[in-house]
């Protein structure tokens, strides 16, 4: 017996360049474990997974027992489905009681620009040049003094803005003579770069990393004790993952710190945006999250 970790591309690999060696490999096959199911459901790579698994079982000399796991299934109808599209009521569920404490912060900057900047208001769309404001370095503060000396996971929806504020976050500790504890995480930078992060984090040494959502799920990444994430996400089943990062041993509350940014000067222009709509999106995510509820795969 033995446990085979794989991707689905590895197993079509296997089919292509291994035929011949498949019987035995997978003839004694008793349990298919897929992890983050919620993540291939409705999706293209989901439905090479499922025509995988079915030519895998075929291969097996008795009946495999595939098991789903996931934290954010929308709908709980279609996942039965897609395990078992003959009999999806043979399917069972088996849903966690765990009364999980959170401590949970929305903080909002109103952010101040000035010339050619004023009138437009400030969003993940509009900052292909970003132009730091007093605003964005009294955020940047704020993360040093929240997660300087933990270990701990900073999202953003976006590159830029990761790049960003790791930069703040380093001007600050710069100017006042300090050791820079901050990494940063992302698929542009190089597999020597993100495996190094990965090791720190998981060492002993508290990491504090700005990342996206490369290591919003898959990657072990040890105990992190606080997520911060500046903007709201981009759907309840993101923040859920990204809220369960933090948290994981018995006893520990997970913690999520969401900086959101509005642009002030905005209160002068279309009326739309004195709504905060950024604001309105992070609280109506977490009321969301809070009644366990998560987008459906459709």
């Amino acid at each position: 017996g033995g446990v085979l970790l794989i991707t689905p591309e590895s197993i079509e690999s296997l089919f292509i360049n291994h035929s011949d060696k498949l019987d035995k490999l997978f003839s004694h096959l008793a349990y298919i474990v897929i992890d983050e199911m919620h993540a291939f459901l409705g999706t293209v790579r989901g439905a090479q997974l499922r025509s995988l698994l079915a030519r895998l079982t075929q291969r097996a000399n008795h009946d495999v027992r595939i098991i789903g796991l996931s934290a954010t299934l929308g709908d709980m109808a279609s996942a039965k489905r897609w395990v078992d599209g003959i009999n999806p009521d043979n399917v069972a569920l088996i849903t966690s009681d765990e009364n999980k404490t959170i401590r949970y912060l929305i903080k909002g900057y109103r952010r101040f620009k000035t010339g050619e900047e004023r009138g437009e208001a400030f969003s993940d769309e509009k900052i292909a040049e970003f132009n730091a404001t007093p605003d964005d370095f009294r955020l940047a503060n704020d993360l040093i003094n929240t997660f300087a000396g933990k270990t701990a996971l900073i999202f953003a929806n976006n590159k830029q803005l990761l790049e960003s504020y790791a930069d703040l976050t380093e001007q600050l500790l710069s100017k006042d003579g300090l050791p820079n504890p901050f990494r940063i995480h992302h698929g542009s930078l190089s597999k020597a770069e993100r495996e190094d992060t990965e090791e720190a984090l998981r060492s002993s040494r508290p990491t504090a990393t700005f990342c996206s959502s490369t290591l919003e799920l898959g990657i072990d990444v040890g105990n992190v004790s606080a997520v911060g994430q500046i903007g709201a996400p981009w759907s309840v089943s993101s923040l859920k993952q990204r809220l369960g990062r933090s948290g994981r041993h018995e006893g520990e509350p997970s913690v999520l710190w969401l900086y959101v940014v509005e642009d002030a000067a905005a209160e002068q222009t279309r009326p739309i945006y004195r709504l905060y709509p950024q604001l309105l999106r992070a609280i109506a995510m977490t009321e969301l999250m809070l009644e366990d509820w998560c987008e459906p795969p459709d």
